[in-house]
């Protein structure tokens, strides 16, 4: 049995509109996962991230490529075929992230390297690599895409875990690792849908331009709601080169011994390479006796960096439609709308009166 979906709620526009309009083809993919001739030994774990998952990961993907199929002539059953395909790639990309994220929840339910533990990671990655290149392999140019996507991404996992936070003059390459990993990702999801269709690939100019509005309005959405309340990582207190940070610290350059000082407390943590449990716990103790500065550090980069990035976000959106060919700028602009529309949604967490105690329980 496969778990009854729950989409995302704060991202609606498109996506909203093609999750109503293909609900049942999506259903119909994750039966076609259910159905697949997998190992006794491998189906557990499969269920686990896949089949059991209210919220599938990344499951914009699959509405952008359905809404990608909608938009060069309607979604055919080359397309129906690839769906199971791109949920599965979906979830290996969440299964990497987490891991080396060391991310124990996700969408509010525990991710794959916290229930099963860093050493089963490895394999389940192989798995899934292995069931999106097998489904893909009667696709040519497809299955071109999935291997130079996997081969890539995992690259800039490697990069990233190898580069923990990092001093101030690799912030610049940082950040444009981290907008690479969604570029490649969406491109691969992009261009499978217009491959199958037998059109030509979207201009990298556009995909990089709507992928940075993307990781922007995420990064933003992270500052301002606090996501260690629910349990998931903060961008801050992680590690992770943002664009509003670098924009605050163009701005306000006195900040940044407090950002060193900072990620000079969770660095070591973080170099010890330990079980994803016992670094939730020691992370925890670093951050409870870092509050105050963490939460100097975050309401500046909220008054400074924010705005600034907000602004950026509307100039990379004209810039995605401008690099769009004509017959796909409509799709363009209602992906790129969706994320900008998402900062409307923004909930605020004032963490003024907020007992560090408190905040980091909620977290861990």
């Amino acid at each position: 049995m496969t778990t009854e979906i729950e989409f995302p709620k704060f991202y609606q526009g498109i996506y909203q509109r093609v999750e109503k309009a293909y609900r049942p083809l999506l259903r119909e993919a994750m039966q076609r996962i259910q159905d697949l001739p997998i190992s006794a030994d491998l189906k557990p774990f499969v269920r686990f991230q896949v089949l059991e998952n209210p919220q599938p990961s990344f499951m914009l993907f699959p509405l952008m490529f359905l809404a990608t199929a909608e938009a060069v002539g309607g979604i055919t059953d080359r397309h129906r075929d690839y769906l199971p395909t791109i949920i599965l790639a979906s979830e290996l990309t969440a299964v990497a992230d987490d891991a080396v994220d060391r991310s124990s929840t996700r969408s509010g339910r525990d991710t794959f390297v916290a229930r099963f533990g860093d050493g089963s990671v490895p394999p389940m990655a192989c798995a899934l690599t292995s069931m999106v290149l097998d489904q893909s392999r009667s696709e040519g140019a497809v299955f071109d895409a999935a291997i130079k996507y996997f081969v890539n991404f995992f690259g800039l996992e490697l990069w990233e875990r190898s580069h923990l936070y990092p001093a101030p003059d690799g912030f610049g390459e940082w950040l444009d690792h981290r907008y690479l990993q969604g570029i490649i990702a969406t491109e691969y999801i992009l261009n499978a849908a217009l491959f199958l269709a037998r059109q030509p690939a979207w201009p990298r100019a556009a995909i990089t331009s709507l992928c940075k509005i993307g990781q922007d309005v995420d990064d933003i959405v992270n500052l301002m709601e606090y996501r260690g309340q629910d349990g998931e990582n903060d961008d801050l207190q992680s590690g992770v080169v943002t664009r509003p940070l670098i924009l605050t610290l163009e701005e306000l350059p006195s900040l940044a011994p407090d950002v060193a000082a900072l990620w000079d407390e969770y660095r070591p943590v973080a170099e010890r390479n330990l079980a994803i449990a016992d670094f939730r716990v020691q992370s925890a103790k670093v951050g409870e006796r870092t509050f105050d500065l963490y939460k100097h550090i975050r309401k500046t980069i909220i008054e400074h960096g924010v705005p600034k990035s907000t602004k950026e976000c509307s100039s990379d959106y004209e810039a995605a439609v401008a690099h769009t060919p004509a017959d796909l700028q409509p799709l363009m602009r209602e992906l790129g709308m969706a994320f900008l529309d998402r900062l409307r949604r923004v909930r605020y967490v004032d963490l003024a009166a907020t007992a560090p105690g408190e905040a980091l329980a909620q977290a861990g």
